[in-house]
């Protein structure tokens, strides 16, 4: 590193240090324009690479966004799966009704066979007991005088 009067742009280097002091002066410039083109390249990188950078970003933005979407078009289907769960709590809870009913009305069609089947015994007598009306008629019938 040179001493401070013989950096760049300091008048008093080449005044103070003569022939000696200006070739020191060239061989720091040169040294001086690797550097800055060593600077040169370094912000090329860094501006390549906040370019690259400023690209995620953008693609992230946009994941983030689509993401925000799925999210939306899940709570939809997660609300409407609810529904349907609420739905379909409320059929089975109308079935269970039903199956009350129809058991209700099996016992009622079951006693309602059971007082057929007296019905149709009493009907049986009361044939049975016609008949032997009927016998009886026709007995006093055949035993009446003819006119």
């Amino acid at each position: 590193m040179l001493p401070p009067f013989y950096r760049p742009g300091c008048y008093l280097a080449l005044t103070i240090g003569g022939s000696g002091a200006v070739q020191q002066f060239v061989t720091y410039i040169a040294e001086d324009t690797e550097m800055q083109d060593q600077i040169d390249r370094i912000e090329d990188r860094l501006a390549s690479a906040e370019g690259r950078l400023a690209g995620v970003e953008g693609r992230m933005g946009g994941l983030e966004e689509r993401m925000g979407g799925l999210e939306e078009r899940m709570g939809g289907l997660e609300e409407r799966v609810g529904g349907l769960e609420e739905r379909m709590g409320g059929l089975e809870e109308r079935m269970g009704g039903l199956e009350e009913r129809v058991g209700g009305l099996e016992e009622r069609v079951g006693g309602l066979e059971e007082r057929m089947g007296g019905l149709e015994e009493r009907m049986g007598g009361l044939e049975e007991r016609m008949g032997g009306i009927e016998e009886n008629i026709r007995e006093i019938l055949r035993r009446l005088p003819a006119n």
